[in-house]
């Protein structure tokens, strides 16, 4: 069994991405989270981190730990404005 489902998951991002772009234009940036957290050597994404913390909380949702692991992505976009 598989915690993730790639054809369900590529097609809400690439409809999330459509409205995003429809909507806010050049006002909005799009984060994808999906080079933070795949594993190329898997082929997967990765939950949680090699000693085990969990990336996500039970809602789906970024935990603290999640949080940090996404900082750089945000740090870009902020020194960029």
């Amino acid at each position: 069994k598989s915690l993730y489902n790639p054809t369900s998951f590529e097609r809400g991002r690439r409809r999330h991405a459509e409205l995003v772009k429809k909507e806010c234009g050049s006002k909005c940036e799009l984060i994808d989270y999906v080079d933070a957290f795949w594993n190329k050597t898997m082929n997967a994404f990765q939950y949680f981190d090699n000693q085990g913390f969990s990336y996500f909380t039970l809602g789906g949702h970024l935990s603290a730990h999640g949080l940090e692991h996404v900082r750089p992505i945000y740090e870009k976009i902020c020194s960029s404005l």
